[in-house]
């Protein structure tokens, strides 16, 4: 795949990163964990194109963080 679309799924999960970094900043947990779902649903499902994108990262704990957060921060949603 062409260097170019792939940058689209880093971009796409570096907003997604503000948008839960905004709402961590505002204490506003449930946002926090409904962006954490959404995270680990998008990696789950572009894990392939991320990986290539940014082989450095390391998605298997980013996606197990994200799976995590809902358990810690809002265990009754």
């Amino acid at each position: 795949m062409p260097k170019d679309f792939n940058k689209t799924y880093i971009n796409k999960f570096n907003k997604m990163m503000v948008n839960i970094e905004s709402k961590l900043n505002r204490n506003d947990l449930s946002g926090v964990c409904s962006k954490a779902k959404d995270i680990d649903k998008f990696i789950q499902k572009d894990i392939n194109q991320l990986r290539e994108a940014e082989p450095n990262y390391s998605w298997d704990d980013i996606q197990a963080l994200m799976k995590e957060i809902p358990n810690q921060l809002c265990p009754d949603q």
